[in-house]
């Protein structure tokens, strides 16, 4: 990653990774919010960060993937195809995963995060307790 050359008005500009040295020079910890958005080269940036002696903490939820920092034709895309695919090469990059300290929406109500759980699984609980008195139906077709 980043290592090479690029020619620029003719002339050679080297680089490799030694912009990891100048982060860890300056920087203790890094934190990284919003990384489901990172795709592409942006996203291979992301990962050489676990390279850091920095601590480094990456903050995300991929079912909630909006924006895509960078696009270079169908390099990625096959990482973010799956919840599973992402996490796998995260991980493999030297991230420890952790999928329970922020599980917990402080927006969706009880009777919300039970729906999604059941018809989505997709894990995610409720930090409000209140009773709502509200019906949730899934609507699987254009005729309703």
């Amino acid at each position: 990653l980043l290592r090479g050359s690029l020619i620029y008005k003719r002339k050679e500009i080297r680089f490799d990774n030694s912009y990891l040295d100048r982060i860890d020079k300056f920087f203790d910890c890094i934190y990284v919010d919003e990384c489901q958005d990172f795709e592409s080269d942006d996203f291979d940036w992301l990962l050489s960060l676990s390279n850091l002696n920095a601590e480094v903490f990456l903050f995300g939820d991929y079912y909630q993937k909006t924006f895509s920092t960078s696009r270079r034709g169908n390099k990625g895309k096959r990482i973010h195809s799956s919840f599973e695919n992402w996490l796998k090469v995260i991980s493999d990059s030297g991230y420890e995963i952790d999928l329970s300290s922020l599980s917990k929406s402080y927006r969706c109500p009880k009777i919300v995060c039970d729906f999604i759980v059941d018809n989505l699984a997709i894990e995610i609980l409720s930090q409000r307790e209140e009773k709502v008195s509200s019906q949730i139906t899934l609507i699987d077709s254009q005729k309703k």
